[in-house]
């Protein structure tokens, strides 16, 4: 069963298309959840991608630090390899494009 799972962020709600009936993907959105839970990192965008170890949902994220940069990253969350990939980018910009590549 294909069902809607969100991830929450402080000022948005971004929905992305897992199996709930799967193990790897539940325990996979429980990370998420608990990453983003923190208000630390702010998600803009998921797609689910292929990657060389299977399933994997890309995400654009900012991390918003207390009286610090904002800074903006591609979050690769690999759900067959159960682990978490971050890739620094210079700006949105650039993560939307790193983005739309994969």
């Amino acid at each position: 069963m294909i069902q809607i799972a969100t991830v929450a962020a402080p000022s948005i709600i971004v929905a992305a298309v897992f199996n709930l009936e799967d193990p790897a993907e539940r325990f996979m959105i429980g990370v998420m959840q608990r990453v983003h839970d923190d208000k630390l990192y702010r998600a803009h965008a998921l797609k689910r991608v292929e990657v060389a170890s299977g399933r994997a949902v890309m995400e654009i994220a900012s991390f918003n630090p207390p009286k610090r940069a904002r800074s903006f990253m591609l979050i690769i969350w690999k759900i067959d390899e159960v682990a978490i990939q971050f890739k620094d980018c210079a700006d949105m910009k650039a993560a939307r494009a790193a983005f739309n590549a994969a």
